[in-house]
């Protein structure tokens, strides 16, 4: 495993205590596989300056690269009456080499000013997770829906294969090859995070299991 950090009080201070509670533990659990090398970027939604600060300082203790879209400036009403709208705030891509970012650069759309292709792959997102997203308007209800009708009607994947979806962070689409080459990648991710804790004699990598075990299929 080739692990951006090493130092497991590091990754315990960051993970364990000063992430819960001010970063999504979703989020969390997707910079986690970044740092294990499991993922080749990350993404946190609507950061604001607190959230900003506490990802910056985590970047440069673990020798991460990070690229700030930051939001539109608040109106004076806004600023007056101390709103913090989440339209204003920024999202941060974080990445192990800062030559990952260009793969955003190179695109020219509606997402931070990237294109959903761009986001996708800057992510590590299969190819046809995205063309999936962008082709639904709502996707989480299609894929519920073959889930439902398809699915579990046939039998083919059983309850406890499909909670490894829940380790993904995308929707896979709703055809059965494609579930079962996602399930087969929820359950290396699993394994990856049991070894982190061998590794780094510590139980991190069970914690954000159980997170994200927690956590519904459909987002």
């Amino acid at each position: 495993m080739e692990l951006a950090v090493r130092d497991e009080g590091l990754l315990e201070k960051y993970f364990l205590r000063e992430f819960p509670g001010r970063i999504m533990d979703e989020e969390a659990y997707h910079l986690l596989l970044l740092v294990m090398g499991v993922k080749p970027g990350a993404l946190v939604m609507s950061a604001d300056k607190p959230q900003r600060e506490l990802l910056e300082k985590f970047c440069r203790d673990s020798g991460l690269e990070m690229k700030v879209v930051e939001g539109e400036d608040r109106s004076f009403i806004d600023r007056l009456l101390g709103r913090d709208s989440i339209m204003f705030r920024d999202s941060i891509y974080i990445a192990r080499e800062e030559e990952r970012f260009d793969i955003l650069e190179r695109s020219d759309g509606k997402f931070n000013g990237f294109t959903e292709d761009a986001v996708g792959k800057f992510l590590g997102y299969p190819d046809q997770a995205v063309e999936f997203y962008r082709g639904e308007d709502v996707p989480a209800r299609r894929f519920e829906e073959f889930i439902g009708e398809d699915v579990e009607e046939s039998q083919e994947i059983t309850d406890e294969e499909l909670e490894y979806l829940k380790l993904l962070g995308y929707l896979p689409r709703p055809e059965i090859d494609n579930i079962r080459r996602a399930i087969r990648k929820g359950e290396s991710r699993e394994k990856k995070l049991l070894e982190l804790d061998e590794e780094l004699n510590s139980d991190l990598g069970h914690r954000y299991l159980e997170k994200m075990k927690d956590k519904p299929i459909q987002d």
